[in-house]
Formats: structure tokens, sequence, C-alpha cells
């Protein structure tokens, strides 16, 4: 069976145009585990050498360096000598992360009472703790969008996809970002082509669009 791996190209992409804040090997360190925590790096995949994904994200080998290491520490990546960077995440482990009963249980959490809990002071603090993340990276880019050369202030947020509907979810990041969320399908604006024609696309309220992959930690 071939090894699953990732091009640095792609990966690359995956962090996101956003700058690293300092220090930059964890904040690489905790994007990178939020793709993983969201499903974007599966158990398996073999990551781009320090040296490639550094190149590519234009930072020091060292830094990737540190933030590998990190994330070997955290139990999300495993070195195989000669071979290069694994991730390594068993739905066990992934459920024991932030929910310390079965991965079928942190997902009936999360499709039942999402952010509200089922009334135990863990559940509750594993779902905010699953969604820590996703709020840290989106407040993280939308400071990066306003800061470009356009200057555009996100104003709304559109949750997308299965998980999106996670209860609790919106009101959540609506409180933790300070702008309206709310439910859309991203797609729904490139359809009518005529009429984004006649308006052009920039006259559109500066929005951002989200797909939500969130199972308190636990494999989907």
């Amino acid at each position: 069976m071939a090894t699953r791996w990732i091009p640095a190209a792609q990966l690359a992409d995956l962090v996101g145009p956003a700058p690293l804040r300092r220090p930059i090997h964890t904040s690489l360190a905790g994007r990178l585990g939020l793709l993983v925590t969201d499903g974007r790096l599966v158990d398996g995949v073999r990551l781009p050498s320090e040296r490639e994904l550094a190149t590519r994200l234009g930072i020091s080998r060292s830094t990737v360096a540190a933030a590998y290491a990190a994330l070997r520490e955290a139990g999300c990546l495993e070195a195989r000598p000669g071979s290069g960077n694994f991730i390594r995440v068993g739905p066990a482990d992934l459920a024991s992360r932030h929910f310390s009963g079965t991965v079928q249980e942190a997902e009936g959490i999360k499709c039942h009472y999402g952010l509200h809990g089922d009334g135990t002071a863990e559940s509750v603090e594993a779902a905010a703790e699953a969604v820590r993340p996703l709020a840290s990276e989106l407040r993280s880019s939308f400071t990066y969008l306003a800061s470009g050369e356009r200057q555009k202030q996100v104003t709304r947020l559109a949750l997308c996809g299965g998980s999106a509907l996670m209860p609790g979810l919106a009101e959540h990041l609506q409180q933790q970002l300070g702008i309206t969320v709310m439910y859309a399908d991203s797609a729904s604006r490139l359809r009518d082509t005529r009429k984004g024609r006649e308006r052009g696309f920039d006259s559109f309220v500066p929005s951002a669009a989200v797909s939500i992959g969130l199972t308190l930690g636990a494999a989907a």
C-alpha cells in the first residue's frame, strides 16, 4: 500500500496566508494541529520535510523543526527514522484529547448538545476547548485581511458544512469574534453570475465563509 503524503505547497496553502504570530513555531504548530483536529490532515499522512515546508512558508528550517517537535510532544506526529514525520492520531487518541468518553459518546454530545454540553462541566469544557483553535485562527485571519492593501473589515461570518449546525457554535463564535455569524451556502453568490457581473463582486459586504468540521477532538 502506497504511503499517503502531502506536498509542501499544498500544506502551505492549508496553513493559510495569514502571518504566523510570534513565537512562530508555536503559531505554526497550532495551525497544523487545527488541521489535524478538523480532519484535513488524517492519520498516517506523511508531512513534507522541514526544509521543504520552511522554503514554502518563507521561514527557517529550525522553526519548522520546533513546530514538528511540539506536535510530536502533543502526540499528533510520529518521527520514523529514514521515512519522515507522520500524522499520528487514532480514534482513541482523538477522543481522549478533549473528552474522557468514547468516540461515539463524544460525537453524540457534539451533535445533540454542542457548546451547551450535556449538563456536565467536563463536556462544556471539552466543547469550548475543541473550538478554541478555530476561533483563534479566524481572528488571526480577520486581522490579516484588515491590514492588507484594501483593508477590508470582515463584518459577517457564514458557516457551512454539516458540523456548522453544532448547537451553540454560531452564538459562541459571534461572541468570541464580535461579528454577525450566520448559516449559509458558500456557493450561493456564484450561482447568479449575471447579477454578480452587474453589481461587481466588490460591492458585496465583506464577509467570510468557513466550512466547519468538529467532533470535540474525536473522529467523525
